[in-house]
């Protein structure tokens, strides 16, 4: 949430509306137009946007589609088949998607940093933020939408890691958390089937809990297919 930054434009035409939503005080109208605007700034058609999740809440809004979105250090599951499971603009970062065909439960976690070590204190309250609490917090969390087998039964596939404003690899962020991730899928039995990772560039990505397919996007791309 870019709340305190009040001159932005994501803040006045999105959070606003949304803020107005949480706290009550909206009408039917304000949550239109912020169901509008939201749709604008993530490009998703606005008959078919229902839920925009932002901090774990639900705003709902039209009929259609369910939109989880993950921010930083969050991670999420669904085995509902309208439900998209969506992070914006990795760069360093790393999403790890998992999906089990036999449920059709699919989930993804957004890793900022390879080792929890370094502030246990938040790896308690948001473990997504690091790949060795994060990945084991996925699991968890698809496995109590009714995965069995464990994981090794899932499918595994990563995006992100690139060298954003590091071109230089002095701190080498990108690369350490595609490692620290692969470490933690292979400690589970459950390679990587897919990934696309390194480069310079971001990454949006989709997953669809109907067809599990994993949408990416970056600026200036057409979309593809991990």
């Amino acid at each position: 949430m870019c709340g305190k930054f009040s001159h932005c434009v994501c803040y006045k035409n999105v959070c606003q509306p949304l803020l107005a939503v949480r706290r009550g005080a909206s009408t039917l109208a304000q949550r239109r137009s912020g169901g509008r605007n939201m749709a604008a700034c993530l490009k998703i058609p606005f008959d078919k946007l229902a839920t925009i999740v932002e901090n774990s809440i639900h705003f709902p809004l039209f009929r259609g589609y369910t939109i989880l979105v993950l921010g930083v250090g969050d991670l999420g599951a669904s085995k509902n088949p309208p439900e998209l499971i969506k992070t914006y603009a990795l760069g360093s970062c790393v999403a790890v998607i998992l999906i089990h065909p036999k449920t059709r439960v699919v989930g993804m976690v957004h890793v900022a940093l390879p080792d929890s070590t370094i502030n246990p204190q938040k790896a308690r309250t948001k473990p997504g933020y690091f790949a060795d609490t994060g990945i084991p917090a996925l699991i968890r969390e698809m496995m109590g939408l009714g995965c069995s087998g464990g994981p090794k039964q899932m499918v595994a596939k990563i995006a992100g890691g690139a060298k954003i404003m590091d071109p230089n690899n002095v701190f080498n962020i990108g690369n350490r958390n595609i490692l620290a991730v692969k470490k933690i899928l292979w400690k589970y039995g459950v390679g990587p089937r897919a990934e696309d990772v390194g480069g310079v560039i971001s990454r949006t990505v989709t997953v669809s809990a109907k067809t599990g397919r994993v949408t990416l996007s970056s600026p200036g791309k057409e979309d593809w297919r991990l």
